[in-house]
């Protein structure tokens, strides 16, 4: 079974953030508080592009249409304009309460980006641009002053914990937390959300061929086993 996908977030209290400050901002922006332009940096597996594909449907309260761009070091600006020149035209864009551009990995584009933000300068009070950077020095000065740094840290094993219990609990596998948190810590080095899924991938495919000893289970009980 494919948990990741599964489990995707679909709520702010799906989302694993380990700053407390982040999380709060992300409730209130949900909430109406408007920043136009968000730049979410941190390492690879903090949930930054997921969060912010996210975001829009949770401030429309539905998935509303938006605008990915990819960023590549020798991205099509052109091209890209002319697909935001054309967003008003696109139906359904007109019943949002914003228009959207997620631009992941801006930190790898090297064209030079200054049409694009005269553009999203026009658009001012209309836009909501969510930008991604594993690299928050590689992006370009007078673009990095345009932005509301939203910084996400590595996550914990510990931080981790509380999601991972919630989805075993959803399958029906009473495990215990010791256990649980012991072989996300196996993961920790790496720090990736990707990483601590494949560790519930495989505590799921072990429960189901009856591989953990049975002091691993609440109560001592092997409990959701597959009839």
């Amino acid at each position: 079974m494919d948990l990741l996908k599964k489990y995707s977030p679909t709520k702010l209290d799906e989302l694993v953030i380990s700053d407390k400050g982040v999380k709060y901002l992300l409730e209130d922006i949900v909430n109406g508080y408007k920043i136009n332009n968000l730049l979410f940096v941190g390492t690879n597996g903090t949930a930054k592009s997921t969060i912010a594909k996210l975001l829009p449907t949770l401030i429309e309260g539905y998935e509303p249409f938006y605008t990915l761009i990819e960023g590549e070091e020798k991205l099509d600006v052109d091209f890209e304009l002319d697909r935001l020149n054309n967003l008003n035209t696109l139906g359904g864009v007109m019943t949002q309460k914003y228009q959207y551009v997620i631009f992941n990995e801006i930190d790898k584009v090297k064209s030079n980006l200054a049409l694009f933000w005269q553009l999203v300068d026009t658009w001012h009070n209309n836009i909501i641009l969510i930008a991604t950077a594993n690299s928050y020095q590689s992006i370009d000065r007078c673009l990095r002053s345009r932005f509301k740094v939203v910084e996400f840290s590595a996550i914990k094993a510990s931080d981790f914990l509380p999601r991972a219990m919630q989805i075993l609990t959803s399958e029906n596998i009473l495990i215990d937390e010791a256990f649980v948190l012991s072989q996300l810590k196996l993961k920790e080095n790496l720090s990736d959300i990707r990483k601590y899924m494949d560790v519930l991938s495989d505590i799921y495919r072990n429960h189901k061929a009856g591989r953990i000893l049975n002091v691993h289970y609440v109560g001592s009980t092997k409990l959701g086993l597959a009839a």
